[in-house]
């Protein structure tokens, strides 16, 4: 795969967690109620690291195939609801990309976050190398972001440990335990996208799990639903009031 391409990949990144996996878009804010006109950005990439795991939906008998191609290590796949679904290994930017191409991506989990917790030392590699990455791209208050092109080798030499893992570390990150503390359906990774409190499962106290009012989300920006969720923004308050969330434009 030529660097071009990988630029391009990485380039969708700075689009994707902010639409399907991440803070609502400056347009759903408007809609939503009580909702702000500016959402929050994205976490630096150090917040949640580079390598996760999560699900995905595969809805057409070609998807499998598309995930063989984009070079997705597929954990285990299973049916739910009339569709198959798929748990990956895959990083950052595939990532974007599999939210990108409508795959998406759910109950997503840091690896590392995971090992954090609960190390296993057949997966010790695996985290060095993560961290590894982490570090080669942790420059600024954007690291991802900084150059593309510097990042594009440091995630491809990522995407190449996680491409030879044995059988028996492969089963090892797919036993690995997701971090959602509080059970709300959203992981604790998933929480800092989103700027809700990972200890509570209802973090603007409405009555509505934020789990349930991510999904309500989701599914109105990808037109599933006609219209905007009735319980409006999952977060409360609006940065800079929530620590780790970002207001860009400095309007408070």
């Amino acid at each position: 795969m030529s660097l071009r391409l990988l630029v391009l990949k990485l380039m969708s990144l700075t689009t994707v967690l902010s639409m399907l996996l991440s803070p609502l878009s400056p347009l759903v804010g408007t809609a939503l109620a009580s909702a702000p006109s500016e959402a929050p950005a994205v976490a630096p990439q150090s917040a949640t690291g580079v390598l996760f795991r999560t699900t995905v939906t595969l809805r057409q008998p070609t998807d499998r195939a598309r995930l063989d191609k984009l070079g997705v290590v597929v954990l285990e796949t299973f049916a739910a609801g009339g569709d198959e679904t798929a748990q990956v290994l895959v990083t950052a930017d595939q990532l974007a990309t599999l939210a990108r191409l409508g795959f998406d991506p759910r109950e997503t989990d840091s690896v590392t976050a995971m090992l954090d917790r609960r190390p296993n030392a057949l997966l010790a590699p695996l985290a060095a190398k993560a961290r590894a990455t982490e570090v080669a791209l942790a420059t600024g208050d954007t690291p991802l972001f900084r150059s593309l092109e510097a990042a594009a080798e440091p995630l491809t030499d990522l995407r190449t440990t996680v491409q030879s893992l044995n059988a028996e570390q492969l089963a090892a990150v797919t036993g690995l335990t997701s971090n959602d503390d509080d059970a709300d359906g959203l992981t604790n990774t998933q929480e800092i996208w989103w700027c809700t409190d990972p200890l509570n499962a209802d973090s603007d106290n409405d009555g509505v799990s934020d789990g349930d009012e991510v999904a309500a989300a989701k599914a109105w920006l990808n037109n599933w639903t006609d219209s905007y969720p009735a319980s409006g923004k999952p977060f409360p308050g609006w940065p800079p009031d929530h620590p780790g969330c970002y207001d860009d434009d400095y309007d408070g």
